[in-house]
């Protein structure tokens, strides 16, 4: 209470006082929220934070938070007072973590438009120019490294380069470091776990090395296991606890295959990474097992080996197991679009293909398959909503890596798109502006003439965002 009169009273020469109070209430961790909610109701924190009625007991729209807006923004200030120890600017971490959704009041993406409002607030609570820089960085880019972390290849060089160019050093990536764990445990249990922070940790690790002039961290060599199945040189699998080693003969479409095998046996694929035991490939399926014992590696083996010859359906499979795909009906109003993201940059030795859509047991497969049929082969792939409580909640996006080569195959994939009738909408993003260029369906526009148009609207370095009807 004191720290609010004394911001609120304060002269311009005790702005820092007021300000170190401020701060110290939310270093107190959970202590700190019966006072906040005390102050809210007392109606004395709209002067102390602008634009704080525009989030006040605002819900959120994904369903994973378990708290509405304000609650949110308290409860990742409260987690960020136990990580204070691990930043070199712990109050620039509270303060962050009070805002880094302020901008969900606001129309557009909260991230942009917490920036310009977080801005306005650190600056008048006295903040200096280069603290205020910072904390509004912090804001615009908190799901950064949530967000690279899951759906990108860490092994990629280009997915740490591309962090480090995003945050420029050190103060920032430990400020993002803290807020991205304060943030996700504050959330809910289905936004944060383990598998989560490793993947989080594992990259700054590599942004680390490359901010310091170093390489990043070279991929692990196989282990002697990996190495021993690759020997006989037959499709085989191996399960880990959750990871799960599958190899067989090097060939096209090997990593889609195998995920609709390890679907039909009740595992979901969180990510998969694949290497070569020279003319073996070698893939690691990272795996979450909603329910049930794992799979026998035996049976595993064996259905990849049928799904390899062509001997089993993995779509009559995941039928027999009850695993049904969604079949084809209109899609339901409630119900968001699929959508198609194709990120040139995110990769100097392929092309990323992100697709969000609503999840079932096999997308990977169901996606990979369609690729396949466009002439791409996956690589790596990753998907942040592989958690069974997230599943549940019926979103799910995957990063899927396809080889450079394959991008003219890739602008083919939205041909496909528009041969089924859908409208496409392309998205070019360039220096903070965004430019429209709509097609219409296959009906009514050339596939000629929208091939050039994609070639046109996608260079290198271009990111296309592909939005069904």
């Amino acid at each position: 209470m004191a720290a609010v009169h004394r911001l609120l009273d304060a002269e311009l020469g005790d702005l820092a006082g007021a300000r170190d109070a401020l701060v110290t209430l939310l270093g107190t961790g959970q202590a700190a929220i019966g006072a906040w909610e005390t102050l809210d109701q007392e109606g004395m924190l709209c002067d102390l934070i602008p634009g704080w009625d525009r989030v006040r007991n605002r819900p959120q729209r994904n369903p994973l938070h378990i708290f509405t807006v304000d609650r949110h923004l308290v409860e990742t200030a409260a987690r960020a007072a136990a990580l204070t120890r691990d930043v070199a600017r712990p109050d620039l971490l509270l303060i962050a973590a009070l805002l880094h959704d302020i901008g969900k009041g606001w129309p557009g993406d909260h991230r942009v438009t917490g920036e310009v409002v977080t801005r306005q607030i650190t600056r008048r609570m006295g903040l200096a120019a280069e603290d205020t820089e910072l904390v509004a960085r912090a804001v615009r880019h908190h799901l950064l490294l949530p967000h690279m972390a899951t759906r990108r290849d860490l092994d990629d060089p280009q997915t740490a380069a591309q962090v480090a160019a995003a945050v420029g050093g050190r103060p920032l990536l430990e400020l993002l470091h803290a807020l991205a764990i304060a943030d996700g445990r504050a959330t809910g249990p289905a936004a944060w776990n383990d598998w989560k922070a490793g993947l989080v940790a594992g990259l700054v690790r590599r942004v680390e090395a490359v901010l310091g002039g170093g390489p990043p961290p070279v991929p692990p060599p196989l282990r002697p296991g990996q190495a021993a199945l690759a020997e006989p040189g037959q499709p085989a699998a191996m399960v880990t606890g959750s990871e799960v080693t599958v190899v067989a003969p090097d060939r096209p479409g090997l990593l889609w295959q195998a995920a609709g095998v390890l679907a039909a046996h009740r595992l979901a694929v969180r990510s998969a990474n694949a290497t070569t035991h020279g003319a073996m490939a070698v893939t690691s399926f990272t795996v979450a097992q909603p329910y049930g014992e794992p799979p026998d590696a035996a049976l595993v083996t064996s259905d990849l080996r049928r799904a390899l010859a062509g001997d089993l359906d993995v779509a009559e499979l995941l039928k027999r197991q009850g695993l049904r795909t969604p079949p084809q009906r209109a899609r339901p109003p409630w119900l968001a679009p699929p959508k198609v993201t194709l990120a040139d940059d995110a990769s100097r030795a392929a092309t990323v293909v992100e697709v969000r859509a609503h999840d079932a047991p096999g997308l990977l497969w169901r996606i990979g398959r369609a690729l396949g049929d466009c002439g791409l082969d996956v690589r790596a792939a990753s998907s942040p909503a592989a958690d069974f409580a997230e599943i549940a909640w019926g979103d799910c996006a995957c990063s899927l890596y396809t080889r450079r080569e394959g991008r003219q195959r890739a602008v083919k994939f939205v041909e496909a798109l528009l041969e089924r009738g859908l409208a496409v909408q392309l998205l070019l993003y360039q220096d903070g502006e965004t430019f429209n260029w709509e097609g219409q369906s296959a009906e009514r526009v050339s596939l000629e003439a929208f091939r050039l148009e994609a070639l046109r609207i996608l260079p290198e370095g271009r990111v296309a965002e592909i939005v069904p009807e």
